[in-house]
């Protein structure tokens, strides 16, 4: 029975951060094609996953357009299987962080 209780709370959670991230993605301004990007990454995250991202659109919601170019770019790259273009968007995110 206990087990249940703790299944509930951790569901209870996970809709939680997901109801949240819905909140900020919906808030930033994002065309309907973005949503859809960051509905399709929310589904495969795992719940410390999508509690990381929360946390860091909390404390920096001005990011979010980059987060969310930056999803785009590495879709595409995956997609197509360029590594250069893959390598390229590591080293824009290392520089962006630089800038945390």
């Amino acid at each position: 029975m206990q087990g249940n209780n703790l299944q509930d709370m951790s569901l209870s959670r996970q809709n939680e951060i997901r109801e949240s991230l819905n909140m900020l993605i919906a808030a930033g301004d994002l065309n309907q094609a973005q949503q859809v990007l960051w509905q399709s990454l929310l589904d495969v995250l795992t719940q410390d996953q999508a509690e990381a991202v929360l946390m860091v659109l909390k404390k920096y919601p001005e990011i979010l357009p980059f987060l969310t170019e930056n999803l785009q770019q590495k879709y595409e790259a995956f997609r197509t299987g360029d590594i250069s273009a893959w390598e390229a968007i590591l080293d824009s995110e290392q520089q962006f962080m630089a800038t945390l």
